[in-house]
């Protein structure tokens, strides 16, 4: 598996970077994500992980001192979830990970969408009632079609591809 962190979240969870300055072809690769951090007042921090092929999103709560390693165990568990909630297995234990930033410029330019989109819908919902139902939010994002992904939307492109 390859994950393409954004400088910002290799420096929060202090991780080095297994290929620092390799460029590996994003893109339709079904082994490939991409990370950014989302930060918001009075909602806490998250990781946005998205699949490089479908822009299928993951939310993963960033707690305070958050190790890379912790990071990834819980980022592997929600994969596994993603692929079983569409009919699919995933080995989350027998993964190796190599670990570069991100550079394919579609897909970054998606990602800063949907965490636009993201806060967006969060600060409207604590307007609202105070309460951000996150779960909601992830949902209505992977309803949302990504000119990176030719206008797919992720949800479907990801069953498509894990083969639910």
């Amino acid at each position: 598996m390859i994950l393409h962190l954004s400088l910002k979240l290799a420096n929060r969870l202090d991780c080095k970077l297994t290929l620092k300055d390799a460029k590996i072809v994003q893109s339709g690769r079904m082994d490939s994500w991409s990370a950014d951090l989302l930060s918001l007042s009075r909602a806490g921090s998250f990781a946005l992980v998205m699949h490089d092929a479908s822009l299928w999103p993951i939310l993963v709560p960033m707690q305070p001192r958050m190790s890379y390693d912790t990071f990834l165990s819980a980022l592997l568990l929600h994969i596994a979830a993603s692929y079983a909630a569409f009919g699919a297995s995933f080995d989350y234990s027998n993964q190796t990970v190599l670990v570069t930033k991100r550079s394919n410029r579609r897909i970054i330019g998606s990602m800063n969408e949907a965490m636009f989109l993201m806060k967006h819908q969060a600060q409207s919902m604590q307007m609202e009632d105070g309460l951000v139902d996150w779960p909601a939010i992830v949902a209505s994002v992977s309803r949302t079609p990504f000119s990176s992904v030719e206008g797919h939307f992720p949800d479907k492109r990801f069953a498509e591809l894990v083969g639910g």
